[in-house]
């Protein structure tokens, strides 16, 4: 039989979600990084060579529902656009949050940069504004555990041809005891990645560190609001966190829920362990004493149904019946019946 202990190690180590439900990480991500603090940090840290031109003040989300020919829709995770410093150029940015590899992912991300663009001249156009250069980029997020080994640019996938490229972001493997704020996305997808009770306990306090680095406590109460809700009802943890106004009580409240569930399995297994031995030793005495007066035979066939059902309260019945009773089968028969066998 398993111990409390173990069952409470197995429960820190479960996986909040199945691996083969990932939609229900994308939802959460998306949320999170729909936020445009978190798009600027994403820029900075994965798009690094055009942050130094790009204006953030003009940072702004994309509608992400396109129309292709024949009325037909797609579906893009999210898109922003931002212009640069020399008012000459603009930023599309398109952002894929994957939980699975997916071979075509090169191709899947040409087609929507070409729908976005496309969706953006046209705003343009109905404006009456010069659209300028636009640079495309594509980001995908990818908190899966397998590897990834999908072709990054369409050359690589359709055989030498093809322009676009896109940046993998992959979960963070490390543990970083002080991370700096460009390792946010990554700690996002390595929480997402492997999410149990005790990656959380270790990730957390990290996340609320670097999320503290942006200055932002309406990114932060957002984050965590995320977070919060993520959680699956079966854990028992939504009073816990409910009303979550930082990451800070959020990791406090979250540290001192699995401590108490741990001390409460500890203090289970040690009631447990007593109730057991008591238990053990009445029934060694009981076998005893039904042995030395009516021998080995009848204590082997009592011991198996002591095996069926050892409660205390029937084993103090069956001692009586040792005592009251004159022959090895009246005194088996009252036992049957005491034990719920006849």
């Amino acid at each position: 039989m398993e111990s409390p202990e173990k069952r409470t190690h197995r429960w820190i180590q479960r996986p909040f979600l199945p691996v083969r439900q990932p939609f229900m990480y994308d939802a959460g991500l998306k949320r999170i990084f729909s936020h445009a603090r978190v798009v600027e940090e994403l820029v900075r840290s994965h798009l690094a060579h055009w942050a130094g031109a790009l204006d953030f003040a003009t940072l702004e989300p994309l509608g992400t529902e396109f129309f292709t020919g024949g009325l037909g829709r797609r579906h893009a995770d999210l898109a922003w656009t931002a212009g640069f410093r020399d008012g000459e150029r603009r930023l599309l940015l398109l952002i894929e949050i994957q939980g699975r590899p997916r071979r075509d992912m090169a191709l899947r991300t040409s087609v929507y940069a070409t729908l976005a663009a496309e969706k953006l001249l046209e705003r343009d156009r109905e404006l009456a504004r010069d659209p300028g250069l636009l640079v495309v980029e594509a980001l995908v997020l990818y908190h899966g555990d397998r590897r990834w080994t999908a072709p990054r640019r369409t050359e690589d996938l359709l055989g030498g041809s093809g322009p676009h490229r896109y940046h993998l972001v992959l979960p963070a493997r490390r543990r970083d005891p002080d991370p700096g704020r460009a390792d946010f996305a990554e700690r996002m997808l390595g929480l997402a990645s492997r999410w149990t009770a005790g990656a959380f306990a270790r990730e957390l306090p990290a996340l609320a560190r670097a999320l503290r680095t942006f200055g932002d406590d309406a990114l932060e109460r957002r984050v965590a609001d995320t977070l919060a809700a993520m959680i699956p009802s079966e854990w028992d943890l939504a009073e816990r966190l409910k009303e979550v106004m930082d990451m800070d009580t959020m990791t406090k409240r979250f540290m001192d829920s699995l401590e108490e569930i741990r001390l409460e399995g500890v203090r289970l297994g040690r009631r447990q362990g007593r109730k057991r031995g008591r238990g053990e030793g009445q029934a060694a005495l009981v076998l005893r004493q039904a042995e030395r007066k009516f021998g080995a035979a009848a204590a082997r066939q009592l011991s198996l149904l002591l095996e069926a059902d050892g409660g205390s309260r029937r084993l103090a019945e069956v001692g009586d019946a040792v005592v009251d009773c004159a022959t090895a089968s009246e005194f088996l028969g009252r036992a049957r019946v005491v034990m719920g066998a006849d």
